[in-house]
């Protein structure tokens, strides 16, 4: 599937990401996936991230509709079952929503067929 996306694109976005911390894996989320939101958490056996669509922002409320419908991504369906990463043994919190966003960008390719990566500048990311 990734190689589909755009190869270059995610190995760069995967090389960036091993010194990436919470706050650059953040702004990414917001650059690739406007409007979703995503939680960390973290304990000795794990890192937990997960990335959902926010249906209640209101800035992006009706496109996250339109493009990804809650009764096909709501917690607990397949595709949002996918989203929800969870990392052993455990790494760096922004390592692991940086994973979650790769994971993401790939899974929205998969199911709806809309290429993510076409709002980021691989010059920012480096």
């Amino acid at each position: 599937m990734a190689d589909r996306i755009a190869p270059k694109a995610l190995g760069t976005l995967a090389e960036a990401s091993e010194r990436m911390t919470v706050e650059q894996a953040e702004g990414l989320v917001r650059l690739i996936l406007p409007g979703w939101g995503w939680r960390i958490c973290q304990c000795h056996l794990s890192t937990d991230a997960w990335l959902f669509p926010d249906w209640n922002d209101p800035a992006h409320s009706e496109r996250l509709h339109r493009e990804f419908p809650p009764e096909l991504w709501e917690s607990g369906t397949a595709h949002a079952q996918r989203l929800d990463l969870d990392i052993r043994p455990p790494v760096a919190s922004g390592k692991a929503l940086r994973t979650a966003l790769l994971v993401a960008v790939d899974v929205v390719m998969d199911v709806t067929g809309i290429n993510l990566l076409h709002r980021i500048n691989l010059e920012d990311v480096t």
